[in-house]
């Protein structure tokens, strides 16, 4: 046994704290058993010692650069030259609202995991839960696009991380601005005052379910910033002049079904780490080991591939249970 594995060996025993565990045994030998592996290019990187550079290079060696600013700028031009240009909807101004996905709890202080809203993450490409995307276009010539994102509050920081800040969120998205939610009602404010007089159309995301009026929600159940969205559009729908026109989803649809380089890149990457890690999961199964052991195997053989985590929960079904 190398000195990589004898080091995850000890690791892996204290953090589980059952001495000589058949998991603590599994886990090792999937390390041991691929210690030495080539990326496919002709390097071989030591697969035991995960902490390597030669290992973390091999990754960013196979990983496609992923989704640039200005491709995100795109989508959002395509997405407002759509509802511009929406049969019967022609409006002086348009407001676009996408709300990102929120925390949920399923516990006082124990969140589920967390999924972006995929139309959010399309248009800006950020993972920051209980955000808003809001584009406004004061003329059919152009528009402008924010987004607004929690605090990085000291509480925050210590159990969720430093989260991004504004000037990194502007530098992957590509918009024009990017602001804390406490500034999100000024904004508003001021977006109101600027669309009276005026013939205007507010697209809001229907799927979102604190945007959705139909959806009766205490407002204890959504971040204060939403609930301060929700009257927002409440004070918009009897002025005269505005209509709010619905769901843009089918129109951001209709921007993803052409796949640009960048994300045929990407899903070739994806695929090819589920090729291996389900293939790494095949060949360590055993009998006797249960359905959950197999899918840890999986997740864990995923990430240390490359991948972020798993697109959704994977179907690890033996028989009957």
């Amino acid at each position: 046994m190398n000195r990589s594995v004898q080091k995850w060996n000890c690791v892996m025993r204290n953090w589980i704290k059952v001495p000589d565990s058949g998991l603590n045994f599994r886990i090792c030998h999937e390390i041991r058993k691929f210690s030495h592996q080539s990326d496919g290019a002709g390097n071989v990187f030591n697969r035991g010692d995960c902490g390597s550079t030669s290992f973390i290079e091999a990754v960013k060696r196979r990983r496609p650069p992923g989704i640039s600013a200005k491709e995100f700028t795109k989508r959002r031009d395509k997405l407002m030259g759509l509802l511009r240009n929406a049969p019967g909807k022609k409006f002086d101004q348009l407001l676009v609202c996408i709300a990102a996905g929120r925390t949920v709890y399923m516990a006082d202080d124990v969140p589920y995991p967390f999924r972006q809203n995929s139309d959010f993450r399309y248009l800006c490409g950020l993972i920051e839960p209980n955000s808003l995307l809001l584009m406004h276009s004061p003329s059919p010539s152009e528009y402008r696009s924010h987004i607004f994102i929690p605090e990085n509050t000291a509480e925050r920081k210590l159990w969720h991380g430093a989260g991004v800040d504004p000037t990194s969120a502007q530098h992957i998205a590509g918009v024009d601005s990017v602001h804390y939610m406490s500034h999100l009602k000024d904004f508003l404010q001021l977006t109101a005052a600027s669309l009276h007089n005026t013939s205007f159309g507010l697209w809001r995301d229907l799927g979102t379910e604190w945007l959705n009026p139909s959806i009766a929600l205490p407002r204890t159940s959504m971040p204060a910033s939403f609930a301060l969205l929700n009257d927002f559009v409440a004070e918009l729908r009897p002025m005269k002049g505005g209509a709010v026109l619905g769901n843009p989803a089918e129109h951001i649809h209709e921007c993803r079904v052409v796949k640009s380089a960048a994300e045929v890149a990407l899903m070739r990457h994806a695929a090819n780490i589920t090729g291996e890690a389900i293939t790494v999961a095949m060949r360590s199964s055993r009998a006797g080991m249960t359905e959950r052991e197999v899918w840890a195997l999986l997740e864990m053989e995923s990430v240390l591939i490359g991948a972020d985590g798993l697109a959704y929960p994977p179907v690890v079904a033996t028989g009957l249970r």
